[in-house]
């Protein structure tokens, strides 16, 4: 069960964009230095609420200083992308990262977010996975041709669907899920908080879910509801091994994507969190692997 960080990169409180930016990425450089097994990055643009416009330019970056380590989107908004385009782009990329991809795929869910972007087609969702798949396998259909280079190695069974992702029960084969969902063999990315006690994690969770509910409806507009405890990993580090223990005995995950900067945490607050959970938590989880 691979473990890594799912990057929110927000605005920090009275920081630049520019010095938000490099923070976030510094705490992933620690995360995996100290043994965290890759990251996700999402895809938002226009906004504040995550500053992430180019993912896989930041998963080139990353994969280019950590080779070893898996990268993934947890979410690329499809109906935005010119698929002969990112065919190409996620093939080269996966070619970069030695086969290490993990390409999470939706639909989005900010109407104000496509319009300004724009839709290089009118193809749905679905039509435009199916297009992407078959670019991905040397199977094209239509007009365009295979991809050339073509992936290093099956990267249609390492495409999930992620949030609200418009694609049908199936499509892709794999989904990404909160840690309580009834699934097996797929992604999970969820909010974190470790704390050394669970009633401090617990007050911890409640306002950092009211400052990311705060977030969200900046964002995406009205009719956002707060992120259940029961779709989030809270707790000491005790806490926090069982619950990784029954997600790997009930899900059996691929990979698991943790949001150490979740709400409005700030910088030192979510290394903290990150060193904590690599020193306590994470030794359970290799042992785990090694186990099964």
């Amino acid at each position: 069960m691979r473990i890594g960080i799912a990057q929110n990169s927000y605005a920090f409180a009275e920081l630049t964009d520019a010095e938000s930016c490099g923070e976030h990425l510094q705490l992933v450089e620690a995360g995996l230095s100290l043994g965290l097994d890759g990251t996700f990055v999402y895809e938002h643009h226009l906004t504040s609420y995550l500053m992430s416009p180019a993912p896989l330019l930041t998963l080139a970056f990353l994969t280019g200083r950590h080779p070893t380590k898996f990268i993934g989107t947890s979410v690329l908004i499809l109906p935005t992308h010119s698929i002969v385009r990112l065919a190409g782009q996620v093939s080269w990329l996966d070619n970069l990262s030695g086969g290490n991809l993990l390409l999470g795929l939706g639909a989005g869910r900010s109407g104000d977010e496509i319009r300004q972007l724009g839709k290089p087609d009118a193809d749905g969702v679905e039509a435009k996975f199916a297009r992407l798949k078959h670019m991905l396998t040397g199977q094209p259909t239509g007009p365009a041709a295979a991809v050339r280079p073509m992936p290093q190695f099956d990267l249609t069974e390492r495409i999930f669907g992620a949030g609200t992702t418009g694609l049908s029960a199936g499509i892709p084969r794999m989904r990404a899920h909160s840690p309580t969902a009834d699934s097996h063999g797929d992604v999970i990315i969820a909010p974190i908080t470790l704390c050394h006690s669970d009633h401090e994690a617990s007050e911890m969770a409640h306002r950092d879910s009211l400052a990311d509910l705060e977030l969200r409806s900046g964002y995406y507009g009205d009719g956002q509801t707060i992120t259940p405890q029961s779709e989030q990993l809270i707790g000491s580090p005790s806490r926090l091994i069982d619950e990784l223990r029954l997600l790997a005995a009930k899900q059996a995950p691929v990979a698991v994507g943790l949001e150490f900067a979740y709400g409005r945490r700030q910088p030192a607050a979510i290394a903290e969190m990150i060193a904590l959970f690599c020193a306590e938590v994470l030794p359970f989880v290799d042992c785990l692997d090694r186990a099964t």
